[in-house]
């Protein structure tokens, strides 16, 4: 315990599980260190300022968190400079939040909050709450429509290759992006994203299709895309809840049909991807036979979209730029069509798997 305390480096005091992920330990520990700057800067020898009385911690550390918003750093986290960019509220809160773990991980009670309490001190929240009202607004982004997606099919159609059997990633992302928002997924769930996150990429054994029995049709069948049903599991996600499934029924729709979408995805990765296996990724797609298989990333939906945009009329057609789209207009739109056609919050949380 004594270690863990007064250890020199962050990785001596810190109990770190292995349920936590890498992007999750580097915030902390980069904010750690931005503190243990801050502190060496102020002259606090101790980071825990367990020799300073309560109002002296308060003060510095909405100091801190002042600071923590207009300054630049380096990588061992000493304070060089200012910057003319804030950072937004959202940031800063999470920089509070990462701050207050890492106190806590080190077995010492968060100085941000009350004793045994999740409630922050009060001069802690109207900080905060103060930064919020001069933020800008944030730039969110729109929620594309069951039109966009039909102009979005026709268009990679039109430019399909004259060899129907040649693999097309261009027609992969297609499928992916419409079965996506038939199913209000989030852009980690269907492709590969830059920072991986706690929330698992689909396979092709979390795709299940079934007959008008409930029977199992297996993924090589000739008929898998006459299916009746289809039951996507999510084995991780973003709100913690594992093997998590929603099932849908095949539409009449010959293209906002979930069976007939994913259907593709799956006979195009079993056609293209050499010893494709139940394990591999939806997104996987064998760009050329000569090359090993690729995966579609987020860069590469998020510009389809804003290409099919910006090609079809842009705010003229759809009432919004190319560049006030992107990946997560897809879990965004699905909540807004299901909202317009009356649909009630509760079947939307459900589909869409929001704890909120």
């Amino acid at each position: 315990r004594h270690l863990l305390l007064r250890g020199a480096s962050s990785a001596n005091r810190r109990i770190v599980f292995d349920s936590v992920q890498p992007k999750t330990n580097e915030d902390k520990d980069r904010t750690w260190r931005r503190w243990c700057g801050f502190c060496n800067t102020a002259g606090i020898l101790d980071p825990f300022l367990l020799s300073l009385s309560e109002h002296e911690r308060e003060l510095l550390l909405r100091a801190f968190l002042c600071t923590y918003r207009t300054a630049k750093w380096t990588q061992s986290g000493k304070l060089l400079a200012t910057d003319q960019k804030a950072l937004a509220g959202s940031t800063l809160r999470a920089a509070a939040s990462n701050l207050a773990s890492s106190f806590r991980d080190s077995l010492q009670p968060s100085p941000l909050h009350f004793k045994n309490s999740s409630r922050l001190f009060p001069s802690i929240t109207a900080l905060l709450k103060a930064i919020d009202q001069v933020d800008n607004p944030p730039n969110r982004q729109r929620a594309i429509t069951p039109r966009f997606l039909r102009y979005l099919h026709r268009l990679s159609s039109s430019l399909r290759l004259s060899d129907p059997v040649k693999p097309c990633v261009l027609d992969h992302a297609v499928d992916i992006i419409i079965g996506g928002f038939l199913f209000a997924t989030r852009p980690c769930e269907v492709v590969l994203t830059k920072v991986p996150g706690r929330t698992k990429t689909l396979e092709m054994r979390d795709l299940v299709f079934r007959d008008p029995r409930g029977r199992v049709t297996p993924h090589h069948s000739q008929n898998l895309l006459d299916a009746a049903f289809i039951t996507v599991t999510w084995r991780n996600q973003k709100n913690g809840l594992r093997m998590d499934s929603r099932s849908q029924r095949q539409t009449l729709d010959p293209i906002l049909c979930p069976v007939r979408r994913f259907g593709r995805v799956i006979h195009r990765i079993l056609i293209s991807v050499p010893n494709a296996t139940p394990t591999t990724l939806i997104c996987t797609s064998g760009a050329e036979p000569s090359r090993p298989p690729t995966h579609i990333n987020s860069d590469y939906t998020l510009h389809l979209l804003r290409s099919t945009c910006a090609l079809v009329g842009g705010k003229t057609t759809f009432g919004f730029h190319p560049h006030a789209i992107g990946n997560r207009s897809i879990r965004s739109g699905a909540a807004m069509a299901l909202f317009l056609k009356d649909h009630s919050t509760a079947k939307i949380m459900i589909l869409g798997r929001w704890s909120s």
